[in-house]
Parts: C-alpha cells; sequence; structure tokens
C-alpha cells in the first residue's frame, strides 16, 4: 500500500514539472534580444506616445495641486487596503469549510470592507468636487468692475 501511494506521488510530481516546462518554455525564447531597439529615440515607443509622452502632468502647481496630490494618493492607497480586505475576506471565507464561527467572521470582513469603499468613493467624489468644481470658482481671479 505504502509503495503504490509513493509511485503516486512520484508520477504526480513528473507530471507537474513536465507541465510546468511545457507551460514555461515559451516565456524563455520569446525574450528580446536588444531592448535598445524597442527602447531608442524616436522608435516605436515614442512615436506611439508622440511629443508629450503619456501626457502626464508631472509639476504641481500651488498649494492646491499639492493638497489634490495629497488626496488622491492617499485615496488611491486606501483602495488598495480594500482590495487586500476582500481578498483576505474572500479566503477567510474558503478556508471555512463550513465552520459558521469563520463564515461569520469572513462576512464581516466583506462587509466591513464594502462600507470602506463605499466611503473611500464618497470622500473621493466630495474632494473631486470641492478641488475641481469649487476650487476653480473660488481660485480664479475676479475683474474689479466698480468705477
Amino acid at each position: 500500500m505504502g509503495r503504490s501511494k509513493n509511485l503516486k506521488i512520484k508520477k504526480n510530481l513528473a507530471l507537474v514539472l513536465i507541465l510546468s516546462f511545457i507551460i514555461l518554455s515559451p516565456f524563455f525564447c520569446c525574450a528580446a534580444d536588444n531592448l535598445d531597439d524597442a527602447f531608442k529615440k524616436n522608435g516605436p515607443l515614442d512615436q506611439a506616445a508622440g511629443q508629450n509622452g503619456a501626457g502626464y502632468n508631472t509639476t504641481v502647481a500651488g498649494p492646491e495641486g499639492m493638497i489634490s496630490l495629497i488626496i488622491t494618493t492617499a485615496l488611491s492607497f486606501i483602495g488598495v487596503i480594500f482590495l487586500l480586505l476582500a481578498i483576505y475576506g474572500g479566503y477567510t471565507w474558503m478556508i471555512a469549510r463550513g465552520n459558521e464561527q469563520e463564515v461569520e467572521k469572513a462576512k464581516n470582513i466583506l462587509t466591513a470592507a464594502v462600507i470602506g469603499l463605499i466611503v473611500v468613493i464618497a470622500a473621493y467624489a466630495v474632494s473631486w468636487y470641492i478641488i475641481n468644481v469649487l476650487g476653480s470658482v473660488a481660485l480664479s481671479p475676479t475683474s474689479n468692475t466698480s468705477k
């Protein structure tokens, strides 16, 4: 009995190794010969992006731009935390194996993560509105028409 189980394990290991080699071997042959051809000046990537590149604004204008950048970065980071909590909650639910306490714990984690996501999206919407709509009105220069 022990010998047949050992043989079965060896067969499975051999199968996994052979399939891994077959699946991963094309990646070795598709490596680029010369990366300078792909990333040279006026190469295909430069031609696709044009003179402005991707169009990202790398300069931050004034304190309102800095505040906007900080808020956007913080809310993005909180969104990543939501994603991790959702993955953790789903994983906890999967490994619960019908244990009601573990399932309840996973439900609570997922519920808290979804509520957190709703709060983050609402905060992002409010901050976007304040910065883009009200900020442009409040920060735009007004002309003095009094005579």
